[in-house]
């Protein structure tokens, strides 16, 4: 059964920054409400889009230091994870794929 991705970048999140549990996870659903998506639908081609884009910005709202490479990091390790970890739709990775350039 595919894990869930919110919580393994909210997981992350936490361990790579001075925010806690419950301040990683308002963050990233924060940035991903922004961005149009919800937490538990979110594939990760999409969060890698908005962590690249939109969550450098809030984390720096929030007092992160060095948010764009922890977003970096974030992302790394979304795409090292095997490619059947989480769900994802694949109509809807294409749309960000274009979006992301790729």
């Amino acid at each position: 059964m595919p894990g869930d991705l919110f919580d393994f970048v909210a997981d992350q999140l936490e361990q790579c920054t001075s925010l806690d549990r419950l301040e990683s996870r308002g963050t990233l659903r924060i940035v991903l409400k922004n961005s149009g998506l919800e937490p538990k639908t979110v594939t990760q081609n999409q969060f890698c889009v908005v962590l690249e884009s939109v969550a450098p910005g809030e984390l720096e709202n929030c007092g992160v230091a060095e948010a764009q490479a922890i977003c970096a990091v974030l992302i790394e390790k979304i795409r090292s994870a095997p490619a059947d970890r989480w769900e994802t739709s694949p109509d809807i990775d294409k749309i960000f794929d274009r979006l992301a350039g790729n």
